[in-house]
């Protein structure tokens, strides 16, 4: 079975468009990528995006399909190797990490935009005190275990942002969470998660947060 024809709308430090180009990535399947301003969004894409938000995914250049949870069950659902569980509990329960995951990069968010420094330290404790409830859950290499998951391709993006912020990267809590802190190392070493990351990805990140944030640098 032939596949549609895949473009992939994205801003490129996004971290939701990576999880779903670490998918696309990891299953090897073409697409093309089309970047865009999201400060000065064209308006095809308000018409294909009810929240303007990326990633949006345009299959055979008539249906969007937005959310990047959503964007990556669609594409698990068509092509192999399966990422999800074949049980609908375990299915289920890897949903609900992954939107949890999501929680956790509002919990980032909140720390490089905050302008006071009490708003700075609780948004760096909750950040940790959210990462720390993934240990229990990790079953290491991957979350699920010796299989790539949809969980990782979510995760991934998360961690590398991370792991470009020393502060962060080498907070004394870390200690506490040797199988989550296993678990990103692995990501990082997965060849999926290497192609997914743009070559400026990194550089492109610290500038961000540098600009918005006047206490991790």
């Amino acid at each position: 079975m032939s596949l549609p024809k895949f473009e992939l709308v994205s801003f490129h430090l996004c971290p939701y468009v990576q999880r779903a180009v670490i998918t696309l990535k990891h299953k090897n399947v073409p697409f093309t990528i089309k970047e865009i301003d999201l400060q000065n969004p064209p308006e095809w894409f308000n018409a294909i995006s009810p929240m303007g938000k990326v990633p949006v995914l345009v299959v055979d250049e008539k249906t969007a399909i937005f959310e990047s949870a959503v964007i990556n069950e669609y594409l698990d659902d068509i092509t192999e190797p399966r990422l999800n569980p074949a049980t609908p509990l375990q299915k289920a329960t890897e949903r609900a990490w992954i939107e949890y995951g999501s929680e956790l990069m509002s919990y980032f968010y909140a720390v490089y935009t905050a302008q006071e420094k009490p708003a700075f330290e609780t948004a760096v404790n909750e950040l940790f005190e959210g990462l720390e409830k993934l240990e229990p859950q990790v079953k290491g290499p991957y979350f699920r275990g010796s299989d790539f998951s949809l969980v990782d391709t979510s995760y991934a993006p998360l961690f590398l942002r991370l792991s470009f912020i020393p502060m962060l990267w080498n907070h004394s809590a870390w200690k506490s969470m040797p199988k989550t802190r296993a678990w990103t190392e692995t990501l990082f070493a997965h060849p999926a998660v290497k192609a997914s990351s743009p070559a400026d990805l990194e550089q492109g990140m610290v500038e961000w947060v540098k600009s918005s944030s006047p206490f991790l640098f």
